[in-house]
């Protein structure tokens, strides 16, 4: 056997200010760290994020919320398999607070989100291995309804349009007991939905291929 370094930095910054109703966060990361696919190699990842967000009160009831969000990461390997992967996912976020009466608030709102994804093989000049745009649309309301002051329940629908994907609709309902003490009893139910990724969709690689066709998993 032989001693293999196996590196794991990285460096990063944060800013975040807020002005009035408006706020702004901002953040870079640049990592490496130790890849391995046959031989030991390194991977560097670096990643943008930045949101922009404004919040007005309508009414003294009414709290109303728009964000902008825009994240962007870039991987790259020195190795095998000598992939390297750019994306970048940006959401438009509308978010709406409505508090009925002290024992009832409404919530509900709506997002659309555009991904974009890119992958190369990098050794030798080639059209990307994986590539594709995909915008989707959200639409989600919750009803929460105070009990007692220990007692809560919510209810609620997200209804999804992702790419060419049919309009789904996925519930979620709860009960949350807090007795004091900083203990909470809850009682959830929800159903799950995850779409394939672009690369499950379109990658082309020698040994592996994507499959367009594919199905959400519910």
């Amino acid at each position: 056997y032989r001693r293999v370094a196996m590196p794991d930095r990285g460096t990063g910054a944060f800013l975040g200010a807020n002005y009035g109703n408006l706020r702004f966060n901002g953040a870079y990361t640049d990592s490496v760290a130790n890849t391995f696919a046959f031989v030991a190699g390194e991977g560097r990842t670096q990643r943008g994020y930045t949101n922009l967000g404004y919040t007005i009160r309508p009414t003294s009831k009414w709290e109303m919320s728009l964000d902008l969000t825009h994240t962007a990461t870039r991987l790259g390997t020195n190795n095998i398999p000598f992939i390297s992967r750019a994306s970048s996912d940006t959401v438009a976020e509308w978010t709406n607070i409505v508090t009925l009466n002290d024992r009832n608030r409404v919530t509900a709102g709506a997002l659309f989100d555009r991904i974009r994804g890119t992958e190369t093989f990098e050794p030798m000049p080639s059209p990307p291995i994986s590539a594709g745009v995909r915008n989707a649309r959200g639409f989600y309301a919750q009803f929460e309804h105070r009990f007692t002051e220990q007692l809560n329940a919510v209810a609620g629908v997200q209804a999804n349009k992702i790419g060419h994907l049919d309009l789904n609709a996925v519930p979620r309902a709860g009960l949350v007991w807090t007795p004091g003490g900083g203990l909470s009893v809850k009682a959830l139910f929800g159903k799950a939905y995850r779409a394939p990724s672009i690369n499950e969709l379109y990658l082309n690689y020698p040994t592996l291929r994507g499959n367009p066709n594919l199905l959400p998993e519910r």
